[in-house]
């Protein structure tokens, strides 16, 4: 089975408007269709899945693409605690917005803490 949350990380909001716009443009795709677009949204950020798919629904394409990852010092420490300048729970997502990175936490609230790439 294909949609195993073992096999593939990806946003379901993301993915589930990559299929409406597919259903509403009549693009047909197939099985291996559906896993190459799985393995290609596998280990992004969620920022980049929604813009690359964003971006192929705005153009109209039957495929989207996405571009290089860009690494961050903290992308080891995905879905894990980290320790900074106070207590965090679980690194959620690391997302890029202009030159810097974004990293989103979980706790009570939610932290937004921006470095340089490097």
């Amino acid at each position: 089975m294909i949609f195993s949350k073992k096999s593939y990380k990806v946003n379901p909001l993301a993915f589930g408007k990559w299929i409406g716009f597919c259903e509403k443009k009549k693009i047909t795709y197939n099985q291996n269709h559906l896993k190459s677009w799985l393995k290609s949204l596998h280990n992004r950020t969620s920022i980049e899945q929604l813009q690359s798919i964003n971006l192929a629904i705005k153009k109209g394409w039957k495929s989207f693409y996405i571009l290089r990852i860009q690494k961050s010092k903290y992308q080891k420490f995905l879905g894990r605690s980290l320790q900074m300048e106070r207590p965090c729970k679980n690194l959620l997502d690391i997302r890029t917005k202009a030159n810097n990175f974004l990293y989103v936490f979980k706790n009570n609230y939610k932290l937004y803490l921006y470095t340089k790439k490097i």
